[in-house]
């Protein structure tokens, strides 16, 4: 048996001109292979990676590219803003921030959620009032006939609601994501969005460990949620999800923020 070896050997000559080398050509040997010799350690063989599906990951719906770096200038930024007292702010558009501003919406943080560029969006235009003639004329017509309160090809005696199609520039890094905010007896809603997990340390949460923290007790060294209104979000694989749909459905995920 025969094992090739690349043997080579590099020998610089300087002729009289410093400026010109010439170099030996590599040289191939075949050395016959002996009990002595050790034998070559077989190498591991390599999967190869297919760039259409995603790599492995304890849980599908988070990616591992997700920057939580954004994401922790993201919680700065709308505790800033609530606090500031603005009315309406923008962030940068990415999947995460997109579907994590509709979940503080759906909880009630924030009152509005549109995809928009550098210019903030038109508002939108208030109902006009009735007459109060009309109230009335109203009031008796459904006393003597109350199905007329039920969807009927009649025209509604109020003016429908008007609204504007906001301009979404193709370019992806013109547009922004406007935000706006909520308050109540002028208090923010949002006051405080923290980030939980860091970009050195991801913390994953299993549906038992949930269960704890929302019932007010610390686990897998996370706090329990003992503010009031106090919500914890999480990447899952049906999305992003709020910590008690998480044990309601009983599935874990990573820890992004808590808001209250």
């Amino acid at each position: 048996m025969l094992r090739r070896a690349k043997i080579s050997k590099s020998h610089t000559t300087r002729n009289t001109n410093k400026h010109q080398h010439q170099l030996t050509p590599t040289v191939l040997a075949c050395i016959p292979y002996s009990s002595a010799t050790p034998p070559i350690a077989p190498t591991r063989p390599i999967r190869p990676i297919d760039r259409a599906s995603p790599p492995p990951w304890p849980f599908e719906g988070a990616p591992p590219t997700m920057s939580l770096v954004n994401l922790a200038h993201v919680c700065s930024h709308m505790q800033n803003a609530s606090k500031a007292r603005l009315g309406l702010t923008s962030i940068p558009v990415s999947k995460l921030h997109v579907n994590l501003m509709l979940g503080l919406q759906r909880e009630g943080f924030i009152s509005s959620v549109t995809l928009g560029s550098t210019t903030p969006p038109k508002p939108f235009l208030l109902q006009t009032q009735p007459d109060p003639a009309d109230l009335e004329k109203m009031a008796t017509i459904l006393q003597q006939r109350p199905w007329e309160a039920y969807p009927s090809p009649h025209p509604y005696p109020f003016k429908n609601e008007e609204g504007y199609e906001v301009h979404v520039p193709e370019n992806p890094a013109r547009r922004r994501l406007w935000v706006g905010m909520k308050y109540w007896n002028n208090e923010p809603v949002l006051k405080n969005m923290k980030l939980i997990s860091k970009p050195t340390r991801r913390i994953w949460l299993t549906s038992e460990d949930l269960g704890k923290i929302t019932r007010t007790r610390e686990s897998s060294y996370v706090k329990g949620l003992t503010h009031p209104g106090e919500c914890m979000f999480l990447t899952t694989d049906r999305g992003i999800l709020e910590a008690r749909d998480c044990v309601e459905r009983r599935i874990g995920g990573m820890a992004l923020c808590r808001v209250w």
